[in-house]
């Protein structure tokens, strides 16, 4: 699945508006979910949930994204969050 230029735009709207947006597939702020609505694909299906995953780190090579590390809701320890890129390629 081609990444647009449309979809890193709404990529990085979304981790903007949604700053506790999770990387690991096993929360239930995973940025999969919503990912995955707008792309048509099924998060909990484990076929799509590679689909996304694939999507997801190809976004953070380009730049697209970015992982940062911040205590999460419950102010547990170190957790990585999503924050819009400065790049992609």
């Amino acid at each position: 699945m081609p990444i647009t230029d449309t979809l890193r735009q709404w990529v990085k709207t979304l981790v903007t508006a949604n700053p506790m947006l999770r990387e690991t597939s096993r929360a239930k702020n995973w940025i999969g979910k919503p990912l995955g609505v707008q792309l048509g694909l099924n998060p909990e299906n484990k076929v799509d949930r590679a689909r996304i995953k694939r999507i997801v780190q190809k976004l953070i090579e380009e730049g697209t994204l970015r992982i940062v590390e911040r205590p999460d809701e419950r102010g547990r320890p170190e957790r990585n969050f999503f924050a819009a890129g400065t790049t992609y390629a």
